[in-house]
């Protein structure tokens, strides 16, 4: 949640200052930072060497690859159509010698750009 939705959410009840919802935050950072073990302080502060960040950027980017790969344009649509529709769209696919999920695609794409 940002700070300002924070504010937001408690100005509904009453009147508060932005200022206050600052202090409020900090001081709750502070009660946080001032519970953790001494090792997690320091690993709070201590800066990424570049192999680290190296290694980060490169989990990343794998993770992203994946993601998208999974949104692909010729993955296969997977919904239901009624009867008459999907043996229209087999018959135009096969006319066309296309996949279905192709056709299917086509026409949702004219439909939404109409």
């Amino acid at each position: 949640m940002r700070i300002y939705e924070i504010w937001q959410a408690a100005r509904k009840d009453r009147s508060i200052q932005l200022n206050e919802v600052f202090k409020v935050l900090l001081e709750l950072g502070l009660t946080t930072f001032s519970q953790l073990p001494e090792s997690m302080q320091q690993k709070l502060f201590k800066k990424r060497s570049l192999h680290q960040n190296i290694r980060l950027r490169e989990c990343l980017r794998r993770s992203t690859v994946a993601i998208a790969s999974r949104f692909k344009l010729d993955d296969r649509l997977a919904f239901a159509l009624p009867g008459a529709a999907k043996r229209l769209v087999r018959e135009e696919a096969e006319q066309a010698d296309l996949s279905m999920s192709e056709v299917a695609r086509r026409r949702i794409i004219v439909e939404v750009s109409e």
